[in-house]
C-alpha cells in the first residue's frame, strides 16, 4: 500500500508542476497581449492627434486665404 500511495503522490506532484507551468505560460501570454493592446491604442491615439492637428492647420490656412481674398491689400 505504501508504494501505491508514493506513486499516486508522485503523479499528483507531476500534474501540479504541469499545471503551474501552464498557468505561468497563460499568464505571460495574457500580460503580453495587454502590452500589445496598449501599444496599438497608443499608436491609434497618436495617429488621430496628428490627423486632428493637420486638419486644424489646413482649416486655419484656408480661413486665412479666404480672409485675404475678402480684404485685398
Amino acid at each position: 500500500m505504501q508504494l501505491g500511495a508514493k506513486e499516486a503522490t508522485d503523479k499528483a506532484h507531476a500534474l501540479m508542476d504541469q499545471l503551474r507551468a501552464k498557468w505561468a505560460e497563460a499568464r505571460r501570454q495574457f500580460e503580453e497581449s495587454i502590452s500589445t493592446a496598449s501599444r496599438v491604442a497608443d499608436t491609434v491615439r497618436t495617429g488621430l492627434e496628428k490627423a486632428y492637428d493637420d486638419l486644424r492647420e489646413a482649416l486655419v490656412e484656408s480661413m486665412g486665404k479666404l480672409a485675404s481674398k475678402d480684404n485685398p491689400v
